[in-house]
């Protein structure tokens, strides 16, 4: 797909591809097989935080925080059909990017039955209450605050820092994440978390302590890092 970036924005890396390869095998999953009763009405949507939070009929859900440019959604998008996808940035520069980007590529929403909301909020407090989803997915800052003058000129200089800075040990956002994911997940949903190179076993230190998620597999990038950690809610889903 062809993007804009802008300053503001987080330029996508080919790292991130491996999150975008996880997601569209979860989805396969979690679908399982073609749904009946999907949504026919694919478009492009904005809303605040009683403006979206739940799916159009049969659709699946995905709550995306922090889509940046709006890449991962766009690129699932052009891969699957009948999803509502909720993503919520607290950049508003990247935001705007990200719309600029919906627009451009309206051609993968509409005949493909997507739904693409874009949000500016912080994480899930933009979201309704009773917003859940099937998969929740992000690509967080993950860089420690010491570490960030320490990088290539071209992330440290010209990348926006709040698409970098994860405070002191480089987890806090997926410390929120994991805290807060089992709450907005549908029994058995999925949350997909990219992860630093060598952030591994930290974030499973993490998912030890949340009585309600589980280590579902590990994806490595094509550098051979664990870039994606992938976490199943626990939980028998609803008797039709």
């Amino acid at each position: 797909l062809t993007l804009d970036i802008a300053p503001g924005c987080l330029i996508p890396r080919p790292d991130t591809e491996t999150l975008v390869e996880a997601v569209l095998a979860a989805l396969s999953e979690l679908r399982g097989a073609p749904q009946d009763g999907r949504s026919r009405d694919g478009g492009v949507e904005d809303g605040g935080a009683s403006g979206a939070g739940s799916g159009a009929p049969g659709a699946t859900v995905v709550l995306e925080l922090g889509p940046g440019s709006g890449a991962i959604p766009l690129a699932v998008c052009s891969e699957v059909e009948g999803l509502t996808w909720i993503a919520v940035e607290r950049s508003r520069e990247a935001l705007a990017v990200a719309r600029r980007n919906r627009v451009r590529h309206a051609a993968l929403l509409q005949p493909r039955r997507n739904r693409l909301w874009l949000i500016e909020g912080d994480g899930f407090a933009a979201l309704r209450a009773d917003a859940r989803a099937d998969l929740i997915v992000s690509n967080p800052p993950y860089i420690p605050s010491a570490a960030i003058a320490g990088l290539m000129r071209e992330v440290s200089q010209a990348e926006p820092r709040l698409a970098l800075d994860a405070g002191a040990d480089g987890l806090t956002f997926h410390r929120l994440l994991v805290a807060e994911a089992a709450a907005r997940l549908q029994p058995q949903g999925r949350l997909l978390l990219e992860l630093g190179h060598d952030q591994l076993a930290a974030v499973r230190g993490l998912l030890a302590g949340a009585r309600e998620l589980e280590e579902a597999g590990v994806r490595n990038d094509l550098g051979g890092h664990a870039r994606v950690l992938d976490v199943r809610r626990r939980g028998v889903a609803a008797a039709l």
